[in-house]
């Protein structure tokens, strides 16, 4: 199971490739069933890429931690 994750960390790509391979329900996914999945995804991705904040507090928010994100993996 995927951890619960601060605000702008991802999971690492071996790590979810190792939960796919464990989870026997992604085994036995149709072609349909993996096409809709993959559309979800699309739709997730464009909605938070352009989705509107609630509040302009929380356009600030995001924007610093996005400025901090940044400055973590510059400083690396």
């Amino acid at each position: 199971m995927i951890q619960d994750l601060s605000v702008g960390e991802k999971e690492k790509l071996v790590e979810l490739k190792r939960l796919v391979e464990d989870d026997e329900q992604s085994k036995n996914l149709t072609i349909e069933d993996q096409t809709y999945l993959k559309d979800l995804l699309i739709q997730h991705r464009e909605l938070c890429r352009s989705g509107a904040r609630p509040s302009n507090h929380a356009a600030a928010q995001d924007a610093r931690w996005t400025i901090d994100r940044i400055g973590q993996e510059v400083g690396k």
